[in-house]
């Protein structure tokens, strides 16, 4: 994180022209003054590059992602995740100038996931991503020109048919979970599942604590909100 708590002030420890360029360190009374000057610094610094709107404009995607993550996405859940998507992406399509970069170049970009065997879903969730980097700079005003995907449409996925377990399934299932596993946990696991809808990795993470009063509370969930279920 490029604005953390140092002793009583807040650090602002930021490399506004990446790991290679000058790096700025300045202490502040306040959280808001720290993250006003860590804006200040990274807009400063996009606004000096020769590449620039307003100027010669050469920047590249890779360099628009990195600016990104910097002010904003490291602070996402799973932003490591997604940091590696957009990379793998902006490789892939050749990291063009972003001002140069046009909906056609991604939609060739797309049908060769699709090709590849990647699905509908996971190239609609990248396109989401790279809204989100264009949209976010913009906002502000990092960046002064409009995203230039803005108008591809994500693909039409088919609602799919949802399927469930039925009383003898259960059984089985619970059955083969408690001659085939050595661990005791992965039956309770699974059992904590069937019984409430939560994911697997959010069954796995429970401590005692969240059980009580004949109730589960799931902490730290996809959508970021706690979440808790009558037992």
């Amino acid at each position: 994180m490029t604005v953390k708590k140092d002793g009583s002030k807040w650090l602002v420890d930021v490399y506004p022209n990446g790991r290679e360029g000058k790096r700025v360190r300045k202490r502040f009374p306040t959280k808001l003054e720290a993250q006003r000057f860590e804006k200040y610094v990274l807009n400063k610094a996009f606004e000096d590059k020769d590449w620039n709107t307003g100027k010669k404009d050469s920047c590249r995607l890779s360099e628009l992602i990195a600016t990104w993550y910097q002010v904003h996405g490291q602070h996402l859940n799973y932003s490591k995740r997604r940091l590696n998507l957009l990379n793998y992406a902006c490789e892939a399509m050749g990291d063009p100038v972003t001002q140069k970069l046009t909906p056609e170049t991604f939609l060739k970009y797309r049908e060769q996931r699709i090709n590849s065997g990647i699905s509908a879903k996971a190239v609609n969730n990248l396109l989401g991503y790279l809204n989100a980097v264009f949209n976010e700079l913009h906002r502000n005003k990092i960046i002064s020109y409009e995203n230039p995907i803005q108008k591809v449409r994500p693909i039409k996925i088919k609602e799919r048919e949802l399927s469930y377990l039925d009383k003898e399934q259960i059984v089985e299932m619970l059955d083969i979970l408690s001659s085939v596993c050595v661990n005791p946990h992965v039956t309770l696991i699974a059992k904590i599942c069937l019984s409430t809808g939560c994911r697997w990795g959010e069954a796995q993470s429970l401590h005692a604590r969240h059980i009580k009063n004949q109730r589960i509370t799931f902490t730290d969930t996809k959508s970021g909100k706690n979440r808790t279920v009558p037992h």
